[in-house]
């Protein structure tokens, strides 16, 4: 990733930074020393590259194609999925007409084997439109899916 140093003559005390395409845009005071641009340059920076590994729609997209390729014995339908930073109850959606999964941000700091359970819940959303027997059979093919919904209840259950 490359990155941007850009100097205010405005800016007194705050340091800022986004991501621009490929470019991580970091604005600090016009005075600020070297040594500390570095320094919060490198803090922003991992942030930037860490948001990037897992809180990707691509990142979310390469994961569900392995994992419906792993679990799935159907042929690979078109879909989308995504983040969604507007969906505060649950944890994901499946709109089976239009083949578009959304999943909460509020998982992309859980561990990649909770994540992978509701990827493969709204997943198998494509092929059963309910919670029902086929639906379950196809869900529990992930090994880890007990433990998931553990992880899951307990997540739930600390918000309250």
């Amino acid at each position: 990733m490359k990155i941007k140093i850009i100097k205010s003559i405005k800016r007194r005390r705050t340091v800022s930074a986004k991501v621009v395409g490929d470019i991580l845009e970091v604005r600090v005071p016009f005075l600020l020393p070297g040594n500390e641009i570095e320094r919060v340059t490198g803090i922003f920076l991992k942030k930037a590259q860490a948001r990037n590994a897992i809180g990707s729609g691509s990142f979310l997209a390469k994961r569900a194609i392995f994992l419906y390729s792993k679990y799935f014995s159907r042929k690979l339908q078109n879909f989308q999925i995504s983040w969604s930073k507007k969906q505060k109850k649950g944890f994901g959606v499946c709109y089976p007409k239009t083949k578009n999964i959304r999943i909460s941000q509020r998982l992309s700091k859980v561990p990649l084997w909770v994540l992978d359970y509701v990827i493969i819940h709204e997943l198998a959303h494509l092929n059963h439109s309910n919670h029902g027997k086929d639906f379950w059979q196809q869900v529990k093919k992930y090994p880890k899916t007990e433990k998931a919904q553990g992880f899951l209840q307990g997540m739930e259950f600390d918000r309250q």
